[in-house]
């Protein structure tokens, strides 16, 4: 509503305004294809899920970083090898705290306590390790 003041008059003008028309909401659903907790081999559920990546097979690398192991499940969601666990000795891990998974398909863990960067293949196994200051 608007007043309006004319020869002494005030007029009060309302103007109808049509709201534009919305657009339709989307309409989602989820649908749960698997679900990963941990204890799906039978394990301890995830202490700490710090990080995952999924390869271009449907691989599922998932870094526990309360037990310092990736545990690693197929696109199904069926559990396979482990590719980490705890210490300090080649393909163990001290402090993980992030994957990064390489275009060949190699996962990348930066291990802080460690001082290095771990290397594993795209199959699990331990491929290499690169020591660095890392802070």
């Amino acid at each position: 509503m608007r007043c309006v003041r004319h020869a002494g008059l005030l007029l009060s003008v309302s103007v109808a305004h049509k709201a534009p028309a919305q657009p339709a909401m989307p309409t989602w659903r989820a649908t749960e294809v698997w679900r990963v907790d941990g204890t799906e081999g039978g394990g301890e559920p995830f202490g700490d899920l710090r990080d995952f990546r999924v390869a271009k097979d449907g691989t599922v690398w998932a870094l526990d970083f309360k037990d310092q192991v990736i545990r690693r499940f197929d696109a199904n969601g069926k559990p396979l090898k482990s590719a980490a666990r705890k210490g300090s000795g080649p393909g163990e891990l001290g402090n993980a705290n992030g994957l990064v998974m390489a275009a060949d398909g190699s996962m990348w863990v930066n291990d802080p306590r460690n001082s290095r960067l771990t290397v594993f293949g795209a199959d699990g196994e331990f491929a290499r390790q690169h020591t660095m200051t890392i802070s």
